[in-house]
């Protein structure tokens, strides 16, 4: 006879996915400590019992604590349910959660203080995509060490200063209602390194002088309303590897519109309405453009602005009039 102590499955990955399940029970998995996966995608979860996760929240620090009992868990995906809120109390004290998928819930706010009590110091990537969040308050999630955050297909109109991470390399904002950068939000980002705004209601684009970005960033902004691109536009970015300002409404750009800018890799105006490019648009930036779109414009030539462009490699203009 096999002694169950010694012999039992470790399971290391879960999936309940596709199902009727409605409410995760206390202490559902109190005997199975060594889950390291955990999918709940496509239920109708509404509740999480405060005690749900109870056997996986054993502090992995602690020295005192079996290491065949320490806690395990690093990634929950709760996708497609019925959640409102966050369900922060039932994850207190999941110490090596680093993924957490919240997308396609019902989740209407965040509040500053939902994760005061939590220590998910290790959480790195939280995707809050389609739900219904607007506004995000002060310091709402600033506690995390967040290095990807998305929360694209939302109805976010407007962020408070400080309501993110100063960790965050990685910011999806696509697909909300959006009618400004959102600089105020972004100052202490530092790390930030992809910057998505597409898909808002961004009808210009001008410099935010308490805010800076000096390191590499790629910034898209395409599919909003922006009709022109005004003096030193882009004077809180240094250096851009991507600057996608496709399928807007552009039909001017200053000749100065980039003079802070000391890189610039790659440029998308596809599907504006641009007409001319000065000739000095682009000159300080003759050994760093390698890449321009410019398809479905209304342009009648090749701008004078590329002649200058030692380090250009590719140029698309297919559709242009």
């Amino acid at each position: 006879m096999l002694n169950s102590q010694h012999h039992r499955v470790a399971i290391v990955a879960l999936s309940i996915v596709d199902s009727a399940l409605v409410f995760v029970n206390q202490d559902a998995f109190k005997s199975q400590n060594t889950i390291q996966l955990l999918d709940f995608t496509q239920n109708n979860i509404e509740t999480i019992n405060v005690n749900a996760f109870r056997g996986l929240e054993v502090s992995s620090v602690d020295p005192c604590i079996d290491s065949r009992l320490q806690s395990t868990l690093v990634q929950l995906t709760l996708n497609r349910n019925s959640l409102t809120s966050i369900p922060t109390r039932s994850l207190t004290y999941l110490y090596q959660l680093q993924y957490l998928y919240l997308q396609e819930n019902r989740i209407v706010h965040i509040k500053s203080d939902t994760f005061d009590e939590t220590q998910l110091k290790n959480l790195q990537y939280l995707y809050l995509d389609n739900n219904q969040l607007s506004h995000l308050p002060h310091r709402c999630l600033h506690r995390l060490s967040l290095q990807v955050l998305t929360l694209g297909h939302n109805r976010i109109v407007d962020i408070d200063k400080e309501a993110f991470p100063a960790t965050l390399w990685f910011l999806d904002l696509k697909n909300n209602l959006l009618e400004r950068i959102p600089y105020r939000a972004l100052q202490q980002l530092s790390n930030l390194a992809n910057l998505d705004l597409e898909g808002n209601n961004i009808s210009a684009i001008t410099a935010d002088a308490d805010t800076i970005f000096d390191g590499e960033l790629q910034l898209l902004v395409g599919s909003n309303q922006i009709e022109s691109i005004g003096e030193n536009a882009f004077g809180s970015f240094r250096q851009l590897t991507l600057l996608d300002l496709s399928y807007n409404r552009i039909s001017r750009i200053a000749p100065d519109a980039f003079t802070s800018v000391t890189q610039l890799r790659a440029i998308d105006l596809s599907y504006n309405s641009i007409v001319h490019i000065a000739s000095s648009t682009f000159a300080h930036l003759a050994k760093s453009v390698q890449k321009i779109v410019l398809e479905e414009n209304r342009l009648h030539a090749v701008p004078a602005a590329f002649g200058a462009l030692r380090s250009l490699e590719h140029v698309n203009m297919n559709g242009t009039s």
